[in-house]
């Protein structure tokens, strides 16, 4: 499973990248933003019975936009008390006898790259409203224990759809946008040990999609013009 949402995650950038080129055919001009960003996010930890929580988020972006599209690059972090999962572990021995146990897990926040190509349906010179799909990877911060075996399973790919709608004015733009993530699943990680024995660890520290609402500005970078060559800033 871990290796089908890299898979997935993959062809989502694989998908924008072969897409991007659109932009610069012709003549087209497109422009570059950077900004900030902060919200809300709604996520559930990886313990049975857990409910959602909110814990607040901030984060920057780079959006390249064309005449009615753009490609998003963005970064979040969130913020927040202690969180749960359980990591469940089984060592099987070289006569094949089994040694099971679970050890409880904390961390303190969730970072979140997303990349994203985003659709402007409708062309106004102030108000643009904005669909976007695309994909990225999160990992939870702040592990405790730490170590290998709960990075690697604190960290999943994901599938996203974004809506938002934005004010620009001049080269200026704020703008407001929810975020939905695909649901996490649990994975397995083996590692051989150094006497043979095989350890087998299961688990997912958080659960079920996550939910974000976030507002923000952008700042125009500037605009160049596409003939089909390079075009610069």
């Amino acid at each position: 499973m871990r290796m089908l949402s890299r898979s997935i995650v993959l062809g989502v950038l694989a998908a924008a990248v072969v897409g991007t080129p659109a932009w610069a055919q012709g003549s087209q001009q497109y422009t570059l933003y950077f900004g900030g960003q902060g919200g809300l996010i709604s996520v559930k930890d990886g313990n049975a019975g857990a409910k959602r929580d909110l814990m607040a988020v901030a984060g920057a972006h780079l959006l390249v936009t064309g005449a009615r599209s753009g490609f998003l690059i963005s970064v979040d972090q969130s913020f927040g008390t202690n969180k749960a999962g359980t990591v469940g572990t089984v060592v099987v021995d070289t006569a094949n006898n089994a040694t099971s146990s679970t050890t409880n897990v904390t961390y303190t926040g969730v970072r979140r790259y997303t990349f994203a190509v985003l659709l402007f349906p409708v062309r106004h010179s102030i108000i643009q409203p904005y669909v976007g799909f695309g994909g990225g990877i999160q990992h939870t911060t702040g592990n405790t224990p730490g170590g290998h075996v709960t990075a690697t399973l604190g960290t999943q790919g994901f599938l996203t759809a974004i809506g938002g709608i934005e004010f620009r004015i001049a080269g200026l733009s704020a703008f407001g946008q929810a975020q939905v993530t695909s649901a996490p699943s649990a994975h397995t990680i083996t590692t051989n040990l150094t006497n043979k024995s095989i350890e087998y660890d299961t688990g997912s520290l958080f659960q079920d999609p996550s939910y974000s609402i976030m507002a923000g500005i952008r700042l125009s970078l500037g605009s160049a013009r596409s003939s089909g060559g390079p075009a610069s800033y």
